[in-house]
Protein backbone atom coordinates (compact mmCIF):
# COMPACT_ATOMS: atom_id res chain seq x y z
CA UNK A 1 0.00 0.00 0.00
CA UNK A 2 1.03 3.22 -0.72
CA UNK A 3 0.91 5.51 2.10
CA UNK A 4 2.28 8.76 1.11
CA UNK A 5 -0.09 9.80 -1.50
CA UNK A 6 -2.82 11.34 -0.82
CA UNK A 7 -6.08 12.00 -3.38
CA UNK A 8 -9.75 13.38 -3.46
CA UNK A 9 -11.84 11.10 -5.20
CA UNK A 10 -15.09 12.25 -6.52
CA UNK A 11 -18.17 10.02 -6.17
CA UNK A 12 -21.44 9.93 -6.51
CA UNK A 13 -23.56 11.17 -3.55
CA UNK A 14 -27.33 9.37 -2.96
CA UNK A 15 -30.56 11.03 -2.55
CA UNK A 16 -29.43 12.01 0.72
CA UNK A 17 -26.14 14.04 0.94
CA UNK A 18 -24.40 12.49 3.10
CA UNK A 19 -24.84 9.08 1.51
CA UNK A 20 -22.88 7.22 -1.50
CA UNK A 21 -24.99 6.57 -4.57
CA UNK A 22 -25.97 3.63 -6.35
CA UNK A 23 -22.83 3.88 -9.35
CA UNK A 24 -21.20 1.57 -10.50
CA UNK A 25 -17.90 3.52 -11.84
CA UNK A 26 -18.08 5.51 -8.85
CA UNK A 27 -18.08 2.00 -6.27
CA UNK A 28 -15.63 0.33 -8.18
CA UNK A 29 -13.26 3.46 -8.27
CA UNK A 30 -13.52 3.73 -4.77
CA UNK A 31 -12.56 0.60 -4.06
CA UNK A 32 -9.80 0.55 -5.98
CA UNK A 33 -8.59 3.99 -4.12
CA UNK A 34 -9.02 2.44 -0.77
CA UNK A 35 -7.49 -0.72 -1.61
CA UNK A 36 -4.02 1.05 -3.02
CA UNK A 37 -3.98 4.10 -0.81
CA UNK A 38 -4.10 4.85 3.03
CA UNK A 39 -5.42 8.33 1.94
CA UNK A 40 -8.34 8.87 0.47
CA UNK A 41 -10.63 11.46 0.22
CA UNK A 42 -13.98 11.07 -1.18
CA UNK A 43 -16.36 13.93 -1.76
CA UNK A 44 -19.71 12.98 -2.53
CA UNK A 45 -21.65 14.97 -5.73
CA UNK A 46 -24.51 15.72 -6.35
CA UNK A 47 -24.43 15.70 -9.86
CA UNK A 48 -27.45 17.74 -10.52
CA UNK A 49 -25.81 20.54 -8.50
CA UNK A 50 -22.38 19.47 -8.48
CA UNK A 51 -20.09 21.72 -5.47
CA UNK A 52 -17.88 24.34 -7.13
CA UNK A 53 -14.94 22.75 -6.11
CA UNK A 54 -15.51 20.05 -8.69
CA UNK A 55 -15.94 22.22 -11.88
CA UNK A 56 -13.80 24.26 -11.19
CA UNK A 57 -11.13 21.51 -11.65
CA UNK A 58 -12.24 20.98 -14.78
CA UNK A 59 -14.52 17.98 -14.05
CA UNK A 60 -17.67 16.83 -15.52
CA UNK A 61 -18.72 13.43 -14.22
CA UNK A 62 -18.29 11.19 -11.97
CA UNK A 63 -15.77 9.23 -10.33
CA UNK A 64 -13.60 11.94 -10.92
CA UNK A 65 -9.78 12.07 -9.40
CA UNK A 66 -7.62 14.80 -7.94
CA UNK A 67 -4.15 13.78 -7.01
CA UNK A 68 -1.91 15.59 -4.75
CA UNK A 69 0.45 17.29 -7.55
CA UNK A 70 -2.96 19.12 -8.88
CA UNK A 71 -3.66 16.72 -11.94
CA UNK A 72 -6.63 14.70 -12.39
CA UNK A 73 -9.13 13.41 -14.34
CA UNK A 74 -12.67 11.80 -14.81
CA UNK A 75 -12.15 10.05 -17.99
CA UNK A 76 -10.78 6.47 -17.10
CA UNK A 77 -10.35 7.12 -13.53
CA UNK A 78 -9.48 2.93 -13.08
CA UNK A 79 -7.19 3.44 -15.46
CA UNK A 80 -5.77 6.06 -14.17
CA UNK A 81 -5.56 4.65 -10.86
CA UNK A 82 -3.86 1.67 -11.65
CA UNK A 83 -1.03 3.53 -13.91
CA UNK A 84 0.17 5.71 -11.54
CA UNK A 85 -0.50 4.04 -7.90
CA UNK A 86 0.82 1.10 -8.51
CA UNK A 87 0.61 -2.11 -6.09
CA UNK A 88 -2.52 -2.95 -3.96
CA UNK A 89 -4.24 -5.45 -5.77
CA UNK A 90 -3.43 -8.52 -6.92
CA UNK A 91 -2.11 -9.71 -11.13
CA UNK A 92 -3.60 -12.02 -12.85
CA UNK A 93 -2.49 -13.95 -15.59
CA UNK A 94 -3.92 -12.79 -19.11
CA UNK A 95 -5.13 -16.67 -19.67
CA UNK A 96 -6.41 -17.27 -15.84
CA UNK A 97 -8.25 -13.68 -16.07
CA UNK A 98 -10.01 -14.33 -19.45
CA UNK A 99 -11.34 -17.88 -17.75
CA UNK A 100 -12.13 -15.99 -14.47
CA UNK A 101 -13.98 -13.62 -16.72
CA UNK A 102 -15.91 -15.62 -18.18
CA UNK A 103 -17.18 -17.61 -15.17
CA UNK A 104 -18.10 -14.55 -13.61
CA UNK A 105 -19.96 -12.15 -16.33
CA UNK A 106 -23.05 -14.16 -16.45
CA UNK A 107 -23.91 -13.07 -12.80
CA UNK A 108 -24.81 -9.60 -13.60
CA UNK A 109 -26.04 -10.20 -16.94
CA UNK A 110 -28.61 -13.41 -15.54
CA UNK A 111 -29.39 -10.59 -12.92
CA UNK A 112 -30.79 -8.08 -15.10
CA UNK A 113 -32.56 -11.04 -16.82
CA UNK A 114 -34.49 -11.84 -13.64
CA UNK A 115 -35.20 -7.87 -12.75
CA UNK A 116 -36.71 -7.30 -15.97
CA UNK A 117 -38.03 -11.09 -16.92
CA UNK A 118 -38.91 -12.81 -13.95
CA UNK A 119 -37.31 -16.07 -14.80
CA UNK A 120 -35.06 -17.32 -11.94
CA UNK A 121 -33.77 -19.94 -13.82
CA UNK A 122 -30.53 -18.45 -15.60
CA UNK A 123 -29.39 -16.35 -12.72
CA UNK A 124 -29.88 -19.82 -10.38
CA UNK A 125 -27.69 -21.28 -12.96
CA UNK A 126 -25.15 -18.41 -12.92
CA UNK A 127 -24.74 -18.07 -8.95
CA UNK A 128 -24.25 -22.16 -8.94
CA UNK A 129 -21.51 -21.55 -11.49
CA UNK A 130 -19.49 -19.14 -9.78
CA UNK A 131 -20.04 -21.15 -6.11
CA UNK A 132 -18.82 -24.13 -8.07
CA UNK A 133 -16.10 -22.28 -9.36
CA UNK A 134 -14.69 -20.62 -5.86
CA UNK A 135 -14.97 -24.07 -4.19
CA UNK A 136 -11.82 -25.21 -6.35
CA UNK A 137 -9.75 -21.99 -5.30
CA UNK A 138 -8.05 -22.51 -1.77
CA UNK A 139 -8.18 -18.84 -1.25
CA UNK A 140 -10.81 -15.84 -0.06
CA UNK A 141 -11.09 -14.14 -3.31
CA UNK A 142 -11.07 -14.61 -7.44
CA UNK A 143 -6.71 -14.89 -7.79
CA UNK A 144 -5.52 -15.61 -4.34
CA UNK A 145 -5.88 -13.88 -0.93
CA UNK A 146 -5.97 -10.21 -1.44
CA UNK A 147 -8.63 -8.49 -3.85
CA UNK A 148 -8.19 -8.32 -7.61
CA UNK A 149 -9.04 -6.12 -10.46
CA UNK A 150 -11.55 -8.32 -11.35
CA UNK A 151 -12.90 -8.59 -7.60
CA UNK A 152 -13.38 -4.89 -7.46
CA UNK A 153 -15.95 -5.40 -10.17
CA UNK A 154 -17.48 -8.38 -9.07
CA UNK A 155 -18.16 -8.33 -5.60
CA UNK A 156 -19.97 -5.25 -5.50
CA UNK A 157 -22.03 -6.66 -8.39
CA UNK A 158 -22.69 -9.67 -6.39
CA UNK A 159 -23.70 -7.34 -3.24
CA UNK A 160 -26.01 -5.55 -5.29
CA UNK A 161 -27.56 -8.69 -6.38
CA UNK A 162 -27.68 -10.39 -3.01
CA UNK A 163 -29.22 -6.59 -1.56
CA UNK A 164 -31.86 -6.36 -4.45
CA UNK A 165 -33.03 -10.11 -5.98
CA UNK A 166 -34.09 -9.84 -1.45
CA UNK A 167 -35.77 -6.40 -0.99
CA UNK A 168 -37.73 -6.27 -3.95
CA UNK A 169 -38.42 -10.13 -5.60
CA UNK A 170 -38.04 -11.87 -1.89
CA UNK A 171 -35.83 -14.24 -3.34
CA UNK A 172 -32.25 -14.90 -1.62
CA UNK A 173 -29.11 -16.41 -2.81
CA UNK A 174 -29.50 -19.87 -1.17
CA UNK A 175 -27.81 -20.53 1.45
CA UNK A 176 -26.22 -23.81 0.21
CA UNK A 177 -24.16 -21.84 -1.97
CA UNK A 178 -21.03 -21.80 0.68
CA UNK A 179 -18.14 -20.67 -0.85
CA UNK A 180 -20.02 -17.58 -2.85
CA UNK A 181 -21.36 -16.56 0.67
CA UNK A 182 -17.42 -17.00 1.91
CA UNK A 183 -16.39 -15.07 -0.99
CA UNK A 184 -19.09 -11.97 0.00
CA UNK A 185 -18.21 -12.65 3.81
CA UNK A 186 -14.20 -11.98 2.86
CA UNK A 187 -15.38 -8.36 1.54
CA UNK A 188 -17.43 -7.47 4.37
CA UNK A 189 -14.45 -7.77 6.61
CA UNK A 190 -12.77 -5.85 4.25
CA UNK A 191 -12.92 -2.03 5.13
CA UNK A 192 -12.23 -1.14 1.62
CA UNK A 193 -15.17 -2.76 0.53
CA UNK A 194 -17.49 -1.19 3.22
CA UNK A 195 -16.44 1.86 3.37
CA UNK A 196 -17.21 2.16 -0.64
CA UNK A 197 -20.68 0.43 -0.51
CA UNK A 198 -23.87 2.79 -1.02
CA UNK A 199 -26.70 1.73 1.30
CA UNK A 200 -29.10 -0.84 0.53
CA UNK A 201 -31.44 1.57 -0.05
CA UNK A 202 -29.70 3.79 -3.12
CA UNK A 203 -29.21 0.23 -4.96
CA UNK A 204 -33.25 -0.44 -3.85
CA UNK A 205 -34.64 3.07 -5.36
CA UNK A 206 -32.39 2.50 -8.33
CA UNK A 207 -33.92 -0.38 -9.45
CA UNK A 208 -37.51 0.59 -8.57
CA UNK A 209 -37.40 3.50 -10.69
CA UNK A 210 -35.62 0.82 -13.58
CA UNK A 211 -38.82 -0.99 -13.08
CA UNK A 212 -41.50 1.78 -13.02
CA UNK A 213 -41.95 0.45 -9.51
CA UNK A 214 -43.90 2.14 -6.70
CA UNK A 215 -40.78 1.98 -3.62
CA UNK A 216 -43.54 -0.15 -1.34
CA UNK A 217 -42.53 -3.19 -3.55
CA UNK A 218 -39.08 -2.10 -1.59
CA UNK A 219 -39.11 -4.88 1.40
CA UNK A 220 -36.90 -3.41 4.08
CA UNK A 221 -36.43 -5.74 7.21
CA UNK A 222 -38.95 -5.83 10.05
CA UNK A 223 -37.16 -5.12 12.66
CA UNK A 224 -35.19 -2.41 11.39
CA UNK A 225 -37.03 1.35 12.34
CA UNK A 226 -37.76 3.47 9.63
CA UNK A 227 -35.87 6.08 10.32
CA UNK A 228 -32.54 3.74 9.91
CA UNK A 229 -33.68 2.46 5.90
CA UNK A 230 -31.93 4.99 4.27
CA UNK A 231 -28.54 4.37 6.00
CA UNK A 232 -28.92 0.32 5.96
CA UNK A 233 -26.31 -1.71 4.65
CA UNK A 234 -26.85 -5.84 4.29
CA UNK A 235 -23.14 -6.88 5.31
CA UNK A 236 -24.59 -10.34 6.98
CA UNK A 237 -24.01 -13.37 5.63
CA UNK A 238 -25.99 -16.70 6.99
CA UNK A 239 -24.42 -18.25 10.17
CA UNK A 240 -23.74 -22.07 8.71
CA UNK A 241 -22.08 -20.73 5.55
CA UNK A 242 -19.20 -19.12 6.92
CA UNK A 243 -16.12 -21.33 8.15
CA UNK A 244 -13.14 -18.45 7.38
CA UNK A 245 -10.22 -19.82 5.76
CA UNK A 246 -7.15 -19.69 7.62
CA UNK A 247 -4.63 -17.51 6.55
CA UNK A 248 -2.16 -19.17 4.57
Amino acid sequence: MTEEKKITLYVKAGRSPDTLGACSESQRAHLLARLKLKHVNPVLVDVENPPLEFTSAGFARVPAVLHSDGTGSDENVVEVLLEKYPGGVLNSGQEELEDVENVTRDVYLQFCKYMYEDDYSGLQEALQSLDEFLSKRDFRFLFGDEMSLLDCQVLPQLHKVRVVVDRIKGCSIPGKLHRLWMYLFHAYMDEAFTQSCPPDLEYLLNWTEKLKLPSSAIKMPEWLPESCHATYLSFDVPGICVCPAAPH
